[in-house]
């Protein structure tokens, strides 16, 4: 605890030392110019590592082990229920446009889908390509195996 707390006092110490030195910058120059001092004679700059790229995946590394589900009511509400593998209820309710759940289980996950047009279905990192029209109600289970390829 004393440890970090003396780190915390000498980081704040060291950016009040080097920090702005009260000089406006020219106009339109966007960062302030600096002399080189002794201590970064000789550096170079530190690159700039980018940001991740988001992954299009629903689920981002979804287990290979478990049967994950994400349900999401991008084109109205709906109401949903889902079942673990013994059974288990796991959710029932209405889910407003725009809400999303994930289920996951380490079987198998049972849906039913009170108005299914309305939603998209994501299976173990994959979206669920369907033609359900509004106001179907589907019933479905999807297994760590799914969605089967071919």
């Amino acid at each position: 605890m004393v440890a970090a707390i003396v780190v915390v006092i000498g980081f704040v110490g060291f950016t009040m030392v080097n920090g702005d030195d009260g000089e406006a910058n020219v106009a339109g120059d966007t960062e302030p110019t600096a002399s080189p001092t002794p201590s970064s004679a000789g550096k170079t700059a530190k690159p700039v590592v980018p940001a991740p790229e988001p992954s299009d995946s629903a689920i981002a590394a979804a287990p290979q082990d478990k049967v994950t589900v994400k349900v999401v009511a991008a084109d109205g509400p709906s109401w949903i229920s889902a079942k673990d593998h013994n059974g288990k209820m796991l959710y029932a309710g209405l889910l407003k446009k725009d809400e999303d759940k994930t289920f996951q289980d380490s079987s198998k996950i049972d849906l039913v889908l009170g108005d299914a047009g309305a939603l998209d279905l994501f299976v173990n990192g994959k979206k669920i390509e369907d033609d359900w029209q509004p106001g179907a109600v589907e019933r479905l289970t999807y297994t760590k195996g799914d969605p089967q390829a071919g």
